[in-house]
């Protein structure tokens, strides 16, 4: 063969095309006859449909009609030729079972912008997990217009795990985002908010394998870099705890204070207590709903867990809510037949407090009484952390905290059982002892 001969342009044969230049892969070519279509009717771009039809334009919003075109797909990136033939049969025969996808040439970006989010959205999601598939994309995964990130521009089907890591490593330093229609730098994200971001991508690209855009998931394990140290939980010890109760004795918010400590309740969940909710009598709260900021937003929802549960709580706890509700009626000298549907922790002005305003309030009561800071939940952790201490069996300190399962509670409070496993040592061993005296 001459010098010349060899270097023949590249061509096609059985459906398999030879690599075009140095460094070209081979690739393979599927005529799939008459396809489904969209066309938009504005700028005449169009768009094979795929698992989902679209509602406009990606490029231009405009309407789309639809259509019946020709269509063959070319699938590259094979380093040989028989590998290449292998996966033209794989799809061929497929698509004579009627189970063929043809791969889509989008990018990561117009995956989650046009086709992800418009599909979560109209799913039954709470209101904060909608907010925060919205955030994540926009400013942690496709960022700014005017600066988009690197890993929104590369197509669906090629995305690494090198690449995602990358990005990941990118978000822990400061990084371009939009701010009223300005363009500012805001801090890295922790290794906690980036696993977050990881979290979303990763339900993306499962979502995107059961459309059939994927055969794998390219985000798999893609976190497994960000570890985090375990470190202690912010509680308080009881000397510390009745010191707080001392210092906020007689202010507006010490029943809320009160309620949250001795009930391990999540914020939202005492911020969601009506009065139908409480049961005097019973010793009892209902724990119905939970009120949850989004956006400056306030949203009603059920609990974490979608479940409701009752809560026990104490004399002592029984007695301050007792307070709280016969200074309310004097408050309100109206006549009032039913007040079961209003709220325990109001405003001023008698509106359910704001969750946000709760934890502002408790930073600076903390503060006020000169104790160590630790946030509002450091209060759940407190009713956690003491009850474990005192002996409570871990399946209903899980109850009350309103986990899915004991053993998410023993993955939080590991550090805690293994102090309590010493004392049951201990505890076994004075039995014994005074046994064999």
């Amino acid at each position: 063969m001459t010098k010349t001969a060899e270097k023949t342009p590249a061509g096609m044969k059985g459906g398999v095309r030879r690599p075009r230049g140095p460094g070209g892969t081979w690739s393979f070519t599927i005529d799939m006859g008459l396809a489904d279509a969209q066309r938009c009717a504005l700028c005449k771009h169009r768009m094979w449909v795929g698992p989902e039809r679209l509602e406009a334009c990606p490029k231009c919003g405009g309407d789309l009609r639809e259509t019946r075109e020709r269509r063959q797909v070319v699938q590259g990136g094979y380093p040989t030729q028989g590998e290449a033939k292998l996966h033209r049969a794989r799809a061929l025969d497929k698509l004579g079972k009627g189970r063929y996808l043809a791969p889509e040439r989008m990018t990561l970006a117009e995956y989650l912008r046009d086709r992800w989010l418009p599909g979560v959205e109209r799913q039954d999601l709470r209101q904060t997990t909608l907010a925060g598939y919205r955030r994540n994309v926009r400013e942690h995964l496709i960022g700014p217009r005017a600066k988009p990130f690197t890993l929104g521009a590369i197509e669906l089907r090629k995305l690494t795990l090198a690449s995602i890591r990358e990005h990941y490593e990118m978000l822990g330093e400061p990084y371009p985002v939009e701010r009223n229609g300005k363009l500012v730098h805001r801090p890295g994200l922790g290794i906690e908010s980036r696993r977050r971001v990881h979290a979303c991508l990763h339900k993306a690209m499962n979502d995107a394998m059961e459309l059939g855009y994927l055969d794998v998931n390219p985000a798999w394990r893609a976190a497994s870099n960000l570890k985090t140290e375990p470190r202690d939980l912010d509680a308080w010890t009881a000397d510390e705890l009745r010191q707080f109760f001392a210092a906020t004795l007689g202010t507006s918010l010490y029943p809320l204070w009160h309620t949250l400590a001795m009930t391990g309740m999540r914020r939202g969940e005492a911020c969601g207590l009506q009065w139908g909710d409480v049961d005097i009598e019973a010793s009892t709260l209902n724990v119905r709903r939970s009120r949850v900021p989004v956006g400056g937003v306030v949203y009603e929802q059920t609990p974490k867990t979608r479940t409701t549960r009752i809560v026990d709580i104490d004399p002592d706890t029984v007695g301050v809510l007792k307070d709280l509700h016969e200074q309310q009626r004097k408050a309100h000298p109206v006549v009032q037949l039913d007040d079961s549907k209003n709220y325990l922790f109001t405003g001023e002005d008698g509106q359910p407090i704001s969750p946000n305003r709760v934890s502002l309030a408790f930073s600076n009561a903390v503060a006020a009484a000169g104790l160590r800071h630790i946030p509002l939940h450091g209060l759940r952790h407190t009713h956690a952390s003491l009850a474990i201490d005192a002996g409570v069996p871990i399946s209903v300190v899980s109850a009350r905290l309103g986990h899915a399962n004991a053993n998410v509670t023993l993955g939080v409070y590991t550090h805690q059982l293994r102090g309590s496993q010493a004392k049951a040592a201990c505890t076994v061993a004075d039995l014994v002892r005074k046994v064999a005296n």
